[in-house]
């Protein structure tokens, strides 16, 4: 139940993470806190600045995985708020198990935070590399 989050200011709204090469990374899989109602707004980038995917990110029953522009190489990637999230119950409220459990970590808002719509919360990510 752990997650990194920003403050919720969009100038804070992101986070670089910096791989062991350059590499080509064809997908990011994730699990954002909100998952099954929050459609976060964020771009993607290379550490040159192209922009690798840009939107607001699925609902999901856990995590999404996002195609990346194909042919830039890079050696850090940046994730970051582009607007604010959209909040909405994409399951129509089905419980699946304790409905006493927050899974998702949606309500745990962060005690210096500005506004829930400005919070990048991200629990877990991972960045994959074509096999070609």
């Amino acid at each position: 139940l752990t997650e990194w989050r920003n403050n919720g200011t969009r100038s804070s709204g992101w986070i670089k993470y910096d791989l062991s090469r350059v590499t080509e990374v064809s997908e990011v899989c994730m699990k954002l806190t909100g998952w099954r109602s929050r459609s976060y707004n964020i771009r993607i980038l290379a550490q040159d600045g192209t922009v690798l995917w840009e939107g607001l990110t699925p609902k999901s029953l856990g995590y999404i995985t996002l195609p990346l522009k194909k042919g830039v190489e890079t050696r850090s990637i940046r994730i970051e708020l582009a607007g604010s999230g959209v909040s909405k119950d994409a399951y129509s409220n089905i419980v699946e198990v304790d409905k006493n459990k927050n899974l998702d970590l949606f309500d745990s808002k962060s005690p210096d935070s500005n506004d829930p719509k400005e919070e990048l919360r991200i629990v877990e990510i991972e960045f994959y590399e074509s096999a070609e």
